[in-house]
């Protein structure tokens, strides 16, 4: 079902995550081959989230009751089951499903609590809260940042999933180099669902509905095209350890490999009279596996003293590999500042201050990271700089 060209987004919504990401058909010697065009934030938003709301929802139906850490984490599982239930393809006839709370201490069953979790309110929740038809130019809102989040976990603060969606098209659009006046959004010919949350066929004709809007279904009638997935409509919890599987066999030779890259610009950088500068180590579309140049610059560095080196990223930038850039850490929907990292590079045995002039190589591994070598101009010696790219998206 697929032509020369086309756009396909993978919509992958899980119970606690959410990733989007373009991928493009290429029909190449007549056989069709595809590659990763654009890639979205890794959000913490997804089926829980949807849980917590109906348990919030049930707990405003038991009035003042108040409920125990145990009963609450209680009430979330079950209403999770109710969910479920209610939102299954074979119980569309279900209206209203029990959700029983055991009492706490001796009296577990004599002060049970039970209430009804209707349909009618699962399906509002998620439409209004997490899938709102919203206009193509309305972007996600950002909460204020809190005192205490979990490290390297970027917690979304808007619930509306299509918000994220339409930021993510948007963006790609920029990254595509395909805006233009009258397509400001990349458009998507055909979607591809993976995740617990798609699993109902409402959450999907509802995002499927969303992208129809967004790019004028309502008059012309267009929709994307729906990608079958077994994996989605039978065993999520397979989907994973199935894609990994069928990874190895393309390690083999086996299998169809989808070319990624790198889907950011990566920078070192420093402060300086300009500001923050910071010099291209690993530009965008850069192949796993590979191993760069030796930059054409040269750094000094100190060594046998702990220093810090500062990562940036950005998945709109597109600079040449070693060229110098301006930063803006201020700009966070163009420019990200990764965790530092804080290291000793050891030399010589008086563990004494010496600063050493070096050239850096950066390689980009198959499992992720970027190597950062840093290459001594007078003496054998190099250093290698880990980061930890995927999964770290948060300072």
């Amino acid at each position: 079902d697929l032509r020369d060209g086309e756009l396909i987004l993978i919509c992958d919504i899980g119970g606690g995550t959410t990733d989007f990401s373009l991928v493009s058909a290429r029909l190449v010697n007549g056989e069709l081959q595809f590659e990763r065009t654009a890639i979205g934030e890794h959000l913490l938003l997804g089926g829980d989230n949807l849980d917590f709301a109906l348990a919030r929802r049930v707990e405003e139906k038991l009035k003042d009751i108040k409920l125990t850490l145990r009963q609450r984490y209680a009430l979330r599982r079950a209403c999770c089951a109710a969910k479920e239930r209610l939102l299954s393809d074979s119980s569309s006839e279900l209206s209203r499903v029990p959700v029983t709370v055991l009492g706490s201490g001796r009296a577990v069953v004599g002060q049970a609590l039970s209430v009804d979790l209707t349909r009618e309110e699962v399906l509002q929740i998620l439409t209004a809260g997490f899938l709102p038809i919203t206009a193509p130019d309305e972007m996600p809102a950002h909460g204020r940042p809190t005192g205490l989040r979990e490290l390297g976990l970027p917690y979304a603060s808007d619930p509306a999933i299509t918000r994220h969606l339409a930021a993510f098209l948007t963006q790609a659009a920029v990254v595509m180099n395909s805006s233009s006046a009258n397509q400001k959004m990349a458009q998507p010919n055909a979607v591809l669902f993976n995740g617990g949350f798609c699993a109902p066929a409402v959450t999907r004709e509802r995002i499927i509905e969303a992208i129809s809007f967004w790019f004028g279904g309502a008059r012309t009638g267009w929709r994307p095209k729906l990608l079958n997935n077994e994996a989605v409509e039978s065993a999520v919890e397979s989907a994973v350890a199935r894609g990994a599987a069928y990874y190895g066999s393309v390690r083999r030779g086996t299998g169809l490999r989808i070319r990624a890259g790198s889907a950011r610009t990566y920078y070192i950088g420093w402060r300086s009279d300009n500001g923050l500068q910071g010099i291209c180590v690993l530009p965008a579309g850069v192949e796993e596996g590979a191993t760069l140049p030796l930059l054409n610059r040269e750094f000094s560095v100190l060594a046998n003293r702990p220093v810090s080196f500062t990562l940036y990223s950005s998945r709109t930038r597109h600079d040449a590999h070693g060229e110098v850039a301006r930063l803006d850490e201020a700009d966070e929907a163009n420019v990200h500042r990764h965790a530092p990292l804080v290291t000793l590079l050891r030399y010589g045995k008086k563990m004494r201050d010496v600063h050493l002039i070096v050239g850096l190589r950066a390689s980009f591994t198959e499992v992720g990271t970027l190597e950062l070598w840093c290459e001594s101009r007078d003496t054998p010696h190099r250093w290698r700089l880990q980061f930890e790219l995927r999964g770290e998206e948060a300072q």
